[in-house]
């Protein structure tokens, strides 16, 4: 049995920033952080626009990597750059960030390829036996999973990720392009 301050469960982005959340804000605090997958993260890109990250949030730069200094908006009678930094998360660098804060903490442990087969407000129990004891579990292992019911909601963005033969004159990120055709529907590209 293994004793921790936080038992995080799912390695997506919520389990991610709370721990590098708590290694900032409270540095002794061990934490272990359960995932059935090989790796952190999924397969995602997340972006943020910076003005939406609390002041004293440093412990996420090393995430992003990428930052540009705006972005722009596009409609059919409006164009427009904001004038705000917008930031971007990848899996890899996600995985690869929050590995490293763990293990490089004494008392505190990456569990992967860990499936989760209790849950409780106390403990947690993998397949492979071993139970992990902690003063707050979290399970954030995302939707269509059993959980407390809450009133929350997220949007999702679909982007498409080109890699190309020549550098192009893009030098922010247009976020919103409704100058497409809109078919059925109103859709961003």
């Amino acid at each position: 049995m293994n004793r921790f301050d936080y038992v995080l469960v799912g390695g997506g982005l919520q389990s991610a920033l709370l721990a590098l959340a708590l290694r900032a804000r409270q540095p002794r605090a061990t934490i272990a952080l359960a995932e059935r997958a090989s790796t952190l993260g999924g397969n995602h890109t997340w972006c943020f626009h910076e003005g939406d990250v609390p002041a004293g949030a440093e412990w996420l730069s090393p995430l992003v990597v990428c930052r540009w200094p705006g972005y722009r908006v596009l409609f059919p009678e409006l164009e427009r750059t904001i004038h705000q930094p917008y930031s971007c998360i990848t899996s890899d660098r996600l995985h690869t960030v929050v590995s490293e804060a763990l293990r490089n903490h004494d008392g505190s442990r990456l569990f992967l390829e860990a499936e989760v087969t209790e849950l409780a407000s106390d403990h947690v129990r993998l397949r492979s036996g071993r139970d992990l004891r902690a003063t707050v579990v979290v399970d954030a292992r995302g939707p269509g999973l059993p959980q407390v019911p809450v009133r929350a909601g997220y949007q999702k963005f679909v982007g498409l990720e080109l890699q190309l033969t020549r550098p192009h004159d893009v030098h922010l990120p247009i976020l919103m392009d409704a100058v497409i055709e809109q078919g059925e529907g109103f859709r961003f590209m």
